[in-house]
């Protein structure tokens, strides 16, 4: 996985019922197992997804509250 600039990018197939196959590398690098949940996050535009578990709420959250109020649309500014 990699495209130049440190952005990543995978596919996947959906099904007739709207599911998909999360490529090895996003679980690994996610710590997504057999049975784990996974949360999607809307940002305007964009759709994130992320582990459910309580460790990775609590990262997001914590990001939350760095960028609350902050009107840049880029995370890294």
């Amino acid at each position: 996985m990699g495209v130049q600039g440190g952005v990543g990018m995978e596919l996947a197939k959906v099904t007739s019922k709207g599911q998909i196959t999360i490529p090895v590398e996003i679980r690994r690098k996610l710590g997504i197992k057999d049975g784990d949940k996974v949360l999607f996050l809307e940002d305007g535009s964009r759709i994130y997804m992320m582990n459910s578990s309580m460790d990775a709420l609590r990262e997001i959250s914590e990001v939350g509250e760095n960028y609350v109020g902050h009107e840049c649309a880029d995370i890294n500014c």
